[in-house]
């Protein structure tokens, strides 16, 4: 807890700083009744006459009192940007909306830890992040390696680099019909879009709750887990899957102050569809949408800045979708 967030705890009446926070807030109690003394005895001519000079001192102090008091509730106030303090892992950031969420989350002051299995991206992107001016540590990570992602967690904590906010955005997709979809193929895109946010999420977990220490988790899921997207019935089986997975998990651990979300983005333009929505079948998709648009990587900026940040602390099991009115 930073300087800010301590200050800012003592005006919290749930404030984890009770002693302080009760003295703070009896010695304010205590200033303003004798304020209201003395500009009651004030009104008393003998006392002005005789005290006025010591009551202008008083009512001056007390003025300077409650000047530093608003000056210091408006300066540590809870800004939703503010993840001073924090470390967020990223997976799949190499490109696309995980790319976006570890320059959105390193803006707002947290320390970022970015994975995926192209490293070459990867550094790219921990450059632009350090070049920021912000703390990047980049870390290449198959996530449908299950076996691997214990000694991962391990080797993150042994540097000092345990995360308290994981973004499992890592997914794939593969489009055909089911007919000619193979057993190999359906369980790859479970493994990397369901079995993988599950080991995640409880390898992160672990050893927040040995510590007694609060963490966020948000699950990248998609309107495919709540609508069903032609030719791509294993894709919305594992996003589905991952929107439950998220209210389970959220229901076990809210005791324990780990916030479980699941967010579900609409359809945006990336560097793996790009050249579909150049097509005539694209184009016609997107006149079929209300706002005959596309939805931005921007647009879930807000989202994930209110999940992981101070403002979303009430927020668990939620599944929030940022579509753009695509599925209105």
């Amino acid at each position: 807890m930073n300087s800010r967030q301590y200050v800012g705890s003592l005006f919290e009446r749930s404030s984890e700083h009770k002693v302080a926070a009760r003295r703070l807030n009896t010695f304010l109690f205590a200033l303003i009744i004798l304020s209201l003394i003395a500009i009651t005895l004030e009104s008393v001519a003998s006392i002005e006459a005789a005290w006025s000079s010591e009551l202008l001192i008083f009512e001056f102090i007390s003025v300077i009192f409650f000047s530093i008091e608003y000056g210091l509730r408006i300066w540590s106030a809870p800004d939703n940007r503010d993840l001073q303090g924090k470390t967020a892992l990223i997976t799949g950031a190499s490109s696309g909306l995980g790319a976006r969420f570890a320059r959105v989350l390193a803006a707002a002051g947290a320390r970022i830890i970015i994975t995926a299995r192209r490293a070459d991206r990867l550094a790219d992107l921990a450059e632009q992040i350090t070049e920021a001016d912000g703390q990047v540590l980049n870390e290449t990570l198959d996530v449908s390696q299950l076996e691997a992602l214990p000694d991962f967690y391990d080797s993150l904590n042994a540097r000092g680099w345990m995360p308290d906010i994981l973004v499992n955005n890592a997914g794939m997709n593969i489009s055909k019909p089911a007919l000619d979809t193979t057993p190999e193929e359906f369980n790859q895109v479970l493994t990397t879009n369901l079995d993988a946010p599950f080991f995640l999420a409880t390898e992160f977990a672990r050893p927040l709750i040995e510590k007694g220490q609060a963490g966020r988790i948000i699950n990248i899921a998609s309107v495919g887990g709540l609508k069903v997207l032609p030719g791509a019935t294993p894709y919305c089986v594992s996003k589905s899957g991952l929107v439950m997975m998220t209210r389970g998990l959220a229901r076990e651990w809210a005791r324990y102050g780990i916030n479980v979300n699941a967010l579900c983005p609409g359809y945006i333009e990336t560097e793996i569809n790009d050249f579909w929505w150049k097509t005539e079948g694209g184009q016609k998709q997107i006149n079929s949408f209300p706002r005959r648009r596309l939805a931005e990587q921007n647009d879930l900026d807000g989202a994930i800045l209110l999940l992981a940040g101070p403002l979303g602390k009430g927020i668990t099991g939620t599944t929030l979708t940022v579509d753009d009115g695509q599925y209105i």
